[in-house]
């Protein structure tokens, strides 16, 4: 008889079903986290800080920044005190950056401060024409030809020729109703009296600040006390938006005396627009000694608004005079 043999089955070596519904269980959390993590990282910019100095400077911000905060300051104008007087402006804010797939180039323009009779250089530059004294600079932040911010320089000081009786009274404050302190933006320069037996007889008030897109025209004030008679002259000018350095406004130029070069008035600060310069005052009687006063540089004007900007805090820094200028900007 013959017997058939069936050979003894050998297990499967395929995966269950079972086996299966488990390992897919376990494998689709793995997906779905390793899927949430370039989402996670897209929603994410790096916060970025650059501190720049006098100078032209590219910046370059990263296309997620959403926030740019910015601390612009202007150069100061050269004097000889620490009261305020020739400090550049600051201008703090923040840009809201509207959203963008490239990177952002920003340009900074950094004021030098005023040296001597060296002035400052930056978005608008600050007054010359003094062998002794100069404006501070403008500062600015901008992106290709829009302008975003801009920080006005201070004026300078005043070379002012005394003999006699007369003698010299240097203030920033108000004196005779002249003010030196009339700028929100560059401080001007101080106002410089003639003194004489104890009493102020003469105020050379500083020229006239700028104010928004137009140059500063003109004096502050004077003031010619009672019995005394004496000359005014106006200073020069200071230049509007766009027609000075990098699209700013320069500042006046000092007058020099025809008579007396040595005296000479303050020259302007430049700025979004630049101030004016200083005003000259020359007695003419009584004949009892010399007064040729000039008063301070106006200062130049700020700017803040651009696209998206906000300020903040805007004003003179009170920064010790001929100070250089700088720019802050984070982002995020």
């Amino acid at each position: 008889m013959n017997s058939h043999n069936t050979p003894a089955s050998s297990p499967d070596s395929s995966p269950s079903r079972r086996a299966l519904v488990a390992g897919a269980a376990w494998s689709i959390p793995v997906i779905a986290a390793a899927a949430a993590t370039p989402m996670a990282a897209a929603s994410q910019c790096a916060p970025g800080t650059v501190t720049r100095g006098p100078g032209t400077h590219t910046v370059v911000v990263p296309a997620c920044a959403r926030t740019l905060t910015f601390n612009v300051l202007g150069s100061g104008g050269s004097g000889a005190n620490t009261s305020g007087a020739h400090a550049g402006a600051r201008v703090q804010g923040t840009i809201a950056l509207p959203a963008s797939t490239s990177e952002r180039t920003f340009t900074l323009i950094v004021a030098s401060g005023a040296s001597g009779g060296t002035p400052g250089v930056g978005f608008g530059n600050g007054g010359g024409g003094s062998t002794t004294w100069a404006g501070g600079a403008g500062s600015a932040l901008r992106q290709g030809t829009t302008l975003f911010v801009a920080a006005g320089g201070g004026g300078g000081r005043s070379v002012v020729v005394s003999g006699g009786p007369y003698t010299i009274q240097d203030t920033y404050g108000t004196v005779q109703g002249v003010a030196a302190s009339t700028s929100a933006a560059g401080a001007n320069g101080m106002t410089r009296a003639g003194v004489n037996a104890g009493a102020v007889r003469f105020v050379a008030g500083p020229g006239r600040p700028a104010v928004g897109a137009t140059g500063g025209s003109g004096v502050v004030g004077t003031y010619i006390s009672v019995g005394y008679t004496a000359t005014t002259r106006v200073g020069n000018p200071g230049g509007n938006t766009g027609t000075g350095n990098n699209g700013g406004g320069n500042g006046g130029n000092a007058v020099t005396n025809a008579a007396n070069g040595t005296a000479q008035t303050g020259p302007g600060g430049g700025g979004y627009a630049g101030g004016a310069s200083g005003g000259e005052i020359v007695k003419t009687a009584p004949a009892d000694g010399t007064w040729i006063g000039g008063g301070g540089g106006g200062g130049g004007s700020s700017f803040g608004g651009g696209p998206g900007v906000t300020v903040t805090s805007s004003g003179s820094s009170a920064l010790a005079p001929g100070h250089a200028g700088s720019i802050v900007i984070s982002w995020s």
